[in-house]
């Protein structure tokens, strides 16, 4: 059975009080007063995927068509497969080493999250230097440099937060359990 997600856009306004920015920083505070107050009581039995050996995890199809629909974009590069769950006409595998690599059409990007800070970078790079759409789904990790130097506050940068945990493909099966962290797209939109 299929489950539909529900999905919020937000944009920076120009010129507008970075809102996101706020509500972050009050949730952030909440957090670690929660933790301080609770921290013997919480017991973490989640793994945490950015210690698996093997983090590689294919995007449903529902999910790629989603972003496409609400980003109006096609891309035609997948930055980030094995071969076999490619959902581009055109594609980098790991010993393609995206990271190494021209990203020349708008691209599609779910990377490893054990090495999401260096895909982010590299997507926004080649956003600026190519004047392309890449198209991300990513953990919502905002604490990081990476989310501050390449997503937040940036021009031609759209954040779509997904509510409730995806599910996604390992060996061919989908995944009993939905990820630990919440997802979200992130599209850097290519200037006119």
């Amino acid at each position: 059975m299929q489950k539909n997600y529900s999905f919020t856009k937000i944009k920076k306004l120009e010129g507008s009080p970075n809102v996101l920015q706020m509500f972050l920083g009050k949730i952030s505070r909440i957090t670690n007063r929660f933790i301080k107050n609770n921290s013997s009581k919480v017991v973490n039995t989640m793994k945490n995927f950015s210690r698996i050996k093997n983090d590689v995890w294919e995007t449903p199809d529902t999910v790629f068509l989603d972003a496409c629909t609400w980003s109006e974009i096609v891309p035609k590069l997948d930055v980030c497969t094995n071969g076999l769950n490619s959902k581009c006409e055109f594609y980098f595998t790991e010993e393609d080493n995206g990271l190494e690599q021209n990203w020349f059409a708008d691209s599609w990007m779910n990377c490893p999250y054990s090495n999401a800070s260096k895909w982010i970078d590299k997507a926004y790079e080649e956003n600026q230097k190519n004047n392309i759409n890449v198209l991300a789904l990513l953990t919502v990790t905002t604490d990081t440099r990476s989310w501050h130097n390449c997503i937040l506050n940036k021009r031609n940068v759209e954040i779509y937060f997904i509510k409730g945990r995806l599910r996604f493909i390992k060996d061919g099966h989908m995944s009993e359990q939905p990820s630990q962290h919440p997802s979200c797209y992130v599209l850097w939109r290519k200037r006119n």
